[in-house]
């Protein structure tokens, strides 16, 4: 058996932020062009998320008013009931 060449630290690093994609995006690059040009197309799993993600959009934009009135009436509660607690007690 052969012995096995060590690894170096370099072959294991995880690759770089720029060499990682999505998997719901595909990079294409065509013919060289001065400046550079990239397309970028959803693949199949990008356009099953797009349906999912404008109901997300749409209940955000019924419901944000609503949402942030309840915010709103927690936040007064909490501070209401952080002050009452902070009173000394007779």
């Amino acid at each position: 058996m052969a012995a096995r060449r060590p690894t170096t630290a370099r072959s294991r690093a995880p690759p770089s932020p720029r060499g990682i994609r999505p998997a719901s995006a595909r990079r294409t690059a065509p013919d060289r062009e001065a400046p550079p040009r990239v397309d970028y197309a959803l693949t199949e799993a990008g356009n099953a998320i797009l349906e999912p993600m404008r109901a997300m959009g749409a209940w955000a934009t019924r419901y944000a008013n609503a949402v942030l009135d309840a915010q709103e009436r927690f936040e007064a509660r909490e501070t209401s009931t952080r002050s009452r607690s902070a009173r000394p007690r007779r």
